[in-house]
């Protein structure tokens, strides 16, 4: 089975220079207060006077209730800077990145929670990391036979709390990825922003990693293969009639998240017509399409991606033929289906199936 092209992964040779941070410094970066939550968590968990620290950054307490709220790069930074001072907590972003979960960082992580392979995620990632930094990228790069750089690009003027910043994410990313993996999976090579060795502290779960150091961006490798890895963070959808006792489904909180759930109960009969949906909605097809674009989303971007989540779970849960899956969600065809789902995840419904059985007898 053919392997996911990695090179439709990469971004447009105009959205970066040869670090990818083309346009950094022609805005002042913010990044959303989910962003600091993981440091900030940490920090009270040892008893630090967490915020006296915010304070003197220049950053509000009541700033962190919501977590997409818009604080200053720069601001946070400092407080990292400061944090790892007064504690004296040499790998602060170390610490941090490996307690983190990266679904828990705001609508960004909940975007990513929704993809089904590896290559779902990266790709989610790559498309959405400038959503929650301003400035922030994340890009590919051919390394060689069966293997391919994930590069992150941080924002920002350089300083000791940038570096624990990079290094946060560097280190979330790379664990998200071992999570999916199972543990069966660690990086071959690590390349590391200028100065960041200074502040990695015990790496043990990383010690067969090649360091690479004075690099003007972090990354580190990966196998072609791992793009194929299921991504299993959900439990089964009742409302898709699959079996199983998970959590309930939480209530929706915001319009699109209640429109997804509207569309999960009907792509069950067929592709659900717009028309039905906003009937369901109490509103007109045109207000139903001006809020959804109002939040940058479209119905029919809505549907597919529902579609293909309930049609992954079918494949992980359930004997249906491909063909069966295709024709319930409303899906002219099986190739039609076959080939939304590829593009989508990298790897075809047979494939999918197949990994995922392996990864339930591991």
């Amino acid at each position: 089975m053919k392997s996911p092209d990695a090179r439709k992964l990469l971004p447009s040779a105009s959205s970066t220079t040869s670090c990818g941070c083309a346009g950094s410094r022609a805005r002042v970066p913010f990044t959303r207060a989910c962003s600091l939550l993981p440091f900030v968590s940490l920090l009270q968990g040892a008893g630090a006077p967490t915020e006296r620290l915010l304070a003197r950054a220049h950053i509000a307490t009541g700033a962190l209730e919501n977590p997409e709220t818009l604080v200053p790069l720069h601001f946070v930074h400092r407080f990292l800077e400061l944090a790892a001072s007064s504690e004296d907590i040499e790998d602060l972003g170390v610490l941090a990145g490996k307690q983190a979960s990266a679904f828990e960082l705001g609508s960004f992580g909940r975007q990513l929670q929704k993809a089904l392979t590896v290559y779902d995620y990266i790709h989610t990632g790559i498309r959405l990391i400038g959503s929650s930094t301003s400035g922030s990228r994340f890009w590919l790069s051919p390394e060689g036979p069966g293997q391919i750089r994930l590069n992150q690009f941080s924002p920002g003027r350089k300083s000791v709390g940038h570096c624990h910043a990079d290094i946060f994410t560097l280190m979330i990313t790379i664990g998200m990825l071992r999570r999916f993996a199972a543990g069966q999976w660690s990086p071959q090579e690590i390349g590391l922003l200028h100065g960041n060795e200074q502040y990695l502290g015990d790496l043990e779960s990383l010690a067969d990693a090649e360091l690479v150091t004075d690099q003007c961006h972090s990354s580190f490798t990966l196998p072609v293969s791992l793009l194929q890895q299921p991504v299993m963070t959900r439990p089964p959808m009742a409302s898709a009639g699959l079996s199983g006792h998970g959590q309930p489904e939480k209530m929706p909180t915001d319009f699109v998240g209640s429109i997804e759930s509207l569309v999960t109960t009907l792509v069950v009969e067929g592709y659900p017509d717009i028309h039905l949906a906003a009937e369901a909605a109490g509103m007109s097809k045109r207000t139903l399409q001006r809020r959804l674009a109002d939040s940058g989303q479209s119905y029919s971007s809505i549907v597919n991606q529902t579609r293909l989540r309930i049609a992954a779970q079918y494949l992980a849960d359930t004997d249906m033929r491909i063909s069966e899956i295709a024709a319930s969600l409303g899906y002219q065809d099986a190739s039609n289906f076959t080939r939304a789902f590829r593009t989508r995840t990298g790897v075809t419904p047979h494939l999918y199936r197949q990994k995922v059985s392996l990864q339930d007898r591991a």
